[in-house]
């Protein structure tokens, strides 16, 4: 194809070309034929001057001879010149037509240096052309085979689908539901005839007749029916409870865990209150016991930790009283009382420990809070709170005379908002 392209692309050229040639041989002849008619002439108009003029027989006829041969003269040279220029001209175009001519070969040699990779290629894709035919028609091939075959195997499937609903018809008529099973035909041909003879048997010796037998088998199985029924519904519920209390229990420990966590960092922001002193709870769900630990020089924790034992009556009650705010905190009684929290301590830590309860008191302004003490608050120097509604309550000191003038109890109450 690229060769008949390229030939097409040279006809015209050299048609061109030889055109050209043509009419530049044409002039070429046209201007030498003028030429020699003007050198003819040339030299007649020298021999004509070289010969003795004879006596002049008419001076006029010469004269009109001289000048047509004048004239004739300037017609071959203005036709020379035209030819000339005509010559020139188709010079100037045979050179543009060749030069032309060149970049036109030079693009076609190009080109054709372009197209070999193109050509090889086109051989390659030819020759997998080939070969995709030759696979194409071995596959049709097979294919062929291959219908053949599915066509056999559909016959003989609507041959298997004709006898399975035959051999369905004559057991529905036996029994109508159907039961999937994977034992074979000589197992269930079997075992029906064992049960054949079984009921045989129970029929000689009960002496009823097969439909007094049937009527009761159809009564226990839908007793069974019922009570299997039931049973699952009982198991539904059974594991819909258990994955409820698996839920609860999970929800249980979580927040076990958190209110642990609570109790345990309320205790320690209110014990931390008492300077130099420090404690925490160590509670153990699996003993069911909860061991204050406390610290009487937190630069020294672990060497001055001790347990509720070895601490003096005052830290004791002051320990009991920061545990007792630090449950108060997880619950919600709209009523709080604490008795005699205060018996074993000394002036310092029952102003800190009295002063720790009325924040704690401040910040629940929904509860009522009731705190008693047989000592006397006169000491304490408790000022009033603009906070919290805080009344103070002084009973009457005893009527014995012989024993010293002790302190009456006291009640310090918060009235909630």
């Amino acid at each position: 194809m690229w060769r008949r392209w390229e030939s097409g692309a040279e006809l015209p050229l050299q048609a061109t070309r030889v055109c050209v040639l043509k009419e530049l041989v044409r002039t070429i002849a046209q201007l030498q034929k003028l030429q020699k008619q003007a050198s003819t002439v040339n030299c007649e108009m020298s021999e004509l001057r070289n010969v003795e003029d004879p006596a002049p027989i008419d001076v006029r006829t010469l004269e009109d001879e001289v000048a047509n041969l004048d004239r004739k003269i300037s017609e071959l040279e203005s036709r020379k010149d035209e030819l000339s220029q005509k010559l020139e001209s188709a010079k100037h175009r045979l050179e543009t037509l060749e030069a032309d001519m060149q970049t036109v070969e030079d693009r076609i040699r190009i080109a054709a240096q372009k197209l070999d990779p193109y050509r090889e290629r086109l051989a390659r894709v030819d020759g997998e052309v080939e070969r995709a035919r030759q696979d194409l028609k071995h596959y049709e091939q097979k294919q062929a085979e291959f219908e053949a075959n599915l066509a056999e195997i559909r016959q003989r499937q609507s041959a298997a689908e004709t006898e399975v609903a035959e051999t369905s018809a004559k057991a529905s008529q036996i029994c109508a539901e159907k039961v999937r099973t994977r034992r074979t035909a000589q197992n269930l041909e079997s075992e029906i005839t064992q049960t054949q003879r079984q009921i045989a048997v129970e029929q000689r010796s009960r002496g009823a007749d097969q439909d007094e037998v049937a009527q009761t088998y159809a009564d226990k199985k839908a007793r069974l029916d019922a009570v299997s029924a039931e049973v699952h519904q009982l198991a539904c519920f059974l594991d819909k409870l258990a994955s409820m209390l698996a839920d609860r229990q999970r929800w249980y420990l979580c927040m076990r865990d958190s209110l642990t966590m609570i109790l345990r960092c309320n205790f320690y922001r209110h014990v931390c209150v008492r300077p130099c002193f420090s404690g925490q709870l160590t509670i153990s769900h699996s003993r069911q016991t909860i061991r204050p630990v406390l610290h009487t020089d937190p630069a020294d924790a672990p060497a001055t930790s001790s347990s509720s034992r070895t601490l003096s009556g005052g830290e004791r009650s002051y320990a009991t009283a920061c545990f007792i705010l630090s449950l108060w905190e997880l619950m919600d009684a709209p009523f709080r009382c604490l008795d005699e929290f205060d018996v074993y301590m000394d002036l310092v830590n029952r102003r800190m420990c009295m002063d720790m309860m009325l924040r704690a008191a401040e910040k629940k302004r929904d509860c009522q809070f009731v705190f008693l003490s047989p000592l006397s608050m006169s000491q304490l120097q408790i000022t009033d709170n603009p906070n919290i509604d805080l009344k103070i309550f002084e009973m009457a000191p005893p009527r014995d005379n012989h024993r010293p003038a002790a302190a009456a109890g006291k009640d310090a109450a918060k009235d909630g908002s």
